[in-house]
């Protein structure tokens, strides 16, 4: 179910599993209706953006690094690197950019509706190679 009809959403409820899905939808209602950008700098190739966060009238306020060569966007609170979860603040500076997709940064592999469908394991009771590529990578 769309809540805001923005193309991100709709991308992620195409791509993402349920679970993860409605995860994102809550951030992205966030981003939408209690964040705001504050201040905006230019630096080297990247923009440096002051995100207030005033969910839960707390009014953070964040520092996003957002990348345009490859949308992708850092927040100083570090959450999508511990926790795999992109919160409002990116969404809030990636909302911005009229982005009809979310960058593939986003879209881990566990997060989408294909994993449910792969193989773990094949025929003859070995890991399948993607299995194993995927495991490599974690490792």
């Amino acid at each position: 179910m769309v809540k805001i009809s923005k193309d991100l959403e709709r991308h992620a409820g195409d791509i993402y599993t349920y679970a993860i899905f409605y995860k994102f939808q809550d951030e992205f209602w966030n981003a939408c209706v209690n964040c705001e950008v504050e201040d905006i700098q230019v630096i080297d190739e990247s923009v440096v953006i002051a995100v207030v966060d005033n969910t839960r009238n707390m009014a953070k306020k964040r520092q996003v690094i957002y990348n345009p060569s490859n949308h992708v966007a850092h927040c100083s609170c570090k959450m999508f690197e511990c926790e795999a979860i992109s919160y409002c603040q990116i969404w809030c500076v990636l909302k911005g950019e009229s982005l009809c997709e979310l960058s593939t940064y986003y879209i881990l592999n566990q997060w989408i509706k294909m994993s449910a469908s792969k193989p773990i394991l094949d025929v003859d009771d070995t890991l399948s190679r993607d299995t194993l590529k995927w495991s490599m990578k974690i490792s």
